[in-house]
C-alpha cells in the first residue's frame, strides 16, 4: 500500500518512514522544508511540500494514494478534514 508520512524527521515519524521503507515501500513524506530530507532517505522515498497543519495542503499532497500516517498535535481532526477534501467534500472547521 503507499502511503504518506507527516512529520517525517520527528519521533512517530521518523521511525514510521524507515519501517515503510524495509517492508519495500517508497513512503510520501509530506515536509515543510524538502531541504531538511537526510540525504540518506532522499532515493527512498518520495517528497511532497505540505504543511501537516493546513489540510488542504495535505488533501493536494495525497490525492490519489493510499493511507495517510499523521502524527503529532492535532493529527486526527485534520486527518479527518483532509480526508473530506481528498473525496471532494468540504468539511467544517473546527474552532
Amino acid at each position: 500500500m503507499n502511503s504518506a508520512v507527516t512529520t517525517p524527521n520527528g519521533n512517530v515519524g521518523s521511525h514510521l518512514v524507515r519501517t515503510r521503507i524495509r517492508e519495500g515501500a517508497e513512503p510520501l513524506i509530506l515536509v515543510r522544508d524538502p531541504e531538511k530530507v537526510p540525504r540518506e532517505l532522499r532515493g527512498l522515498v518520495r517528497i511532497a511540500r505540505a504543511d501537516a497543519r493546513v489540510p488542504e495542503q495535505v488533501a493536494a499532497a495525497t490525492r490519489g494514494g493510499g493511507g495517510a500516517h499523521l502524527s503529532g498535535h492535532r493529527q486526527g481532526h485534520l486527518a479527518g478534514r483532509a480526508a473530506e477534501q481528498r473525496r471532494g467534500g468540504t468539511a467544517p472547521r473546527r474552532r
